[in-house]
């Protein structure tokens, strides 16, 4: 249905708070409809906070947080004061704000959690409105960031079908979305892609019954392409993955949802990387600086950096000493955290030998926890890192088997790496007693079934 926002307009203009907020109530239903969302969080900013009142306030709120507006955000937090609050929704909506907004003030993960399912609880009985939707959406945020994916998958579940009933689409896209990414991370790939590929067509019925508009079908519909992108990197399917992050690109620059960003563009990487698409990975790092240059943002900055690392790693190139240590800066705080991303930079730039990050017991534990939580994208190269380090495997004899395995000469390896051929033949025979083999056919097969990459 479309949306006239005229009389808002006109409302803001001429400061009438009485019809602002009551504009507000009537219409909190369809204000996070993306096509208009720009628009009215724009319109609001003109807005005096104060004049507000505070269902208007928390509604505003959430806008901005959707938007990814921090600063409006703050602003509205900054005078909000729980104690006035009396109605049940409106209790809700700030505990479900402060929840997600507990690292400004502090809050402890159990803190977190405590006062989102306090959101949820608060409402009682009700059990089908936007509020109650929006409390699970909150939980199962909670839970994906705690790695408890099998509880956020079940929270997710409920917003979005709560959402859909309201007809509010795009919410219930987002929570579904969020389900998917979390059954991502236990490894269900083939579900992700054949959910992802069922709502893509249900949605798009959805939006041409209804008489949605063009951008509303294409720009929301396509954030499955996310999902499906990135289960596909998992399973190998590069080229595949590439169509369909392109197409989740195209619909991200449509929305404008800053916040949205990350996930996409270290994927996007990745794949290109793995492809070993070098020369292409390089460009699109070139326009990434270019388009996130202004947001001063380490995260988005390490991830460019990790895989300029990477690239010249990959190459032979010399290492920017710069560029390392601004990674290993970044990446040692989250050294005993379980974000996927963070996670991978760090084990493969210590299988490269790039940086060591873990000691031997704190890879043990990276292993137990991944096993633990079941984030199945990371098993892989956590139990590779695992392997070599049980078996004290050194990055020589590691880079003396891949050129045994393209079955180079003791006498060639040696050439090619500036050692004696006695000196090839120590680092295999210790690697041969490592693995318990007799000779570097076996000892290959032996480093496969372990898991433990080899470049051939």
């Amino acid at each position: 249905m479309a949306m006239d926002l005229n009389d808002l307009r006109k409302q803001v203009h001429d400061l009438d708070y009485v019809e602002i907020n009551h504009w507000i109530f009537i219409n909190y239903l369809v204000v996070f409809n993306p096509v208009y969302l720009k628009e009215i969080h724009a319109i609001l900013c003109e807005c005096d906070n104060q004049e507000l009142n505070n269902f208007s306030r928390l509604i505003k709120a959430w806008i901005a947080f959707t938007y990814g507006d921090n600063l409006e955000l703050s602003k509205i937090l900054l005078i909000m004061d729980r104690q006035s609050l009396t109605d049940q929704h409106e209790l809700s909506l700030m505990d479900a704000l402060y929840a997600l907004c507990g690292d400004l003030f502090s809050l402890s993960d159990e803190e977190k959690m405590t006062t989102g399912l306090n959101a949820l609880n608060i409402l009682g009985d009700d059990h089908e409105s936007l509020f109650f939707a929006n409390a699970n959406l909150t939980l199962g945020q909670l839970c994906s960031a705690r790695n408890s994916s099998r509880d956020a998958v079940k929270y997710f579940e409920i917003s979005y079908t709560v959402f859909h009933q309201l007809d509010c689409v795009f919410l219930a896209i987002l929570a579904d979305v969020n389900r998917l990414i979390n059954l991502f991370k236990l490894g269900e790939y083939n579900l992700v892609i054949e959910d992802s590929n069922r709502a893509l067509h249900r949605f798009a019925s959805f939006a041409t019954v209804n008489n949605n508009t063009v951008s509303l079908s294409d720009s929301l519909t396509f954030i499955y392409h996310l999902p499906i992108g990135m289960s596909l990197v998992e399973k190998g399917k590069l080229d595949l993955s590439l169509h369909h992050l392109n197409r989740f690109k195209d619909t991200l620059e449509k929305l404008e949802f800053f916040h949205m960003h990350g996930l996409i563009e270290w994927t996007y990487l990745k794949a290109l990387f793995l492809k070993r698409s070098f020369q292409i990975l390089e460009v699109e790092l070139g326009h990434l600086r270019a388009k996130f240059g202004t947001m001063n943002s380490m995260f988005m900055d390490g991830i460019f950096d990790y895989y300029d690392l990477l690239i010249s790693h990959e190459t032979s190139q010399e290492l920017n000493p710069v560029m390392l240590e601004k990674t290993v800066l970044l990446l040692e705080k989250h050294t005993h955290q379980l974000n996927f991303i963070t996670v991978e930079m760090i084990v493969q730039l210590q299988l490269r030998s790039i940086y060591v990050f873990l000691s031997k017991n704190d890879i043990m534990k990276l292993y137990d926890n991944v096993t633990h939580y079941g984030i199945l994208p990371l098993l892989p190269i956590v139990s590779q890192l695992l392997n070599q380090t049980k078996l004290d495997i050194t990055s020589r004899e590691i880079e003396i088997l891949e050129l045994a395995a393209h079955g180079l000469s003791n006498d060639a390896i040696g050439k090619a790496l500036f050692i004696t051929t006695g000196t090839v033949k120590w680092h295999l025979n210790n690697l041969y007693s490592k693995l318990n083999v007799k000779n570097r056919v076996q000892a290959i097969e032996e480093v496969k079934r372990l898991n433990i990459k080899l470049n051939s």
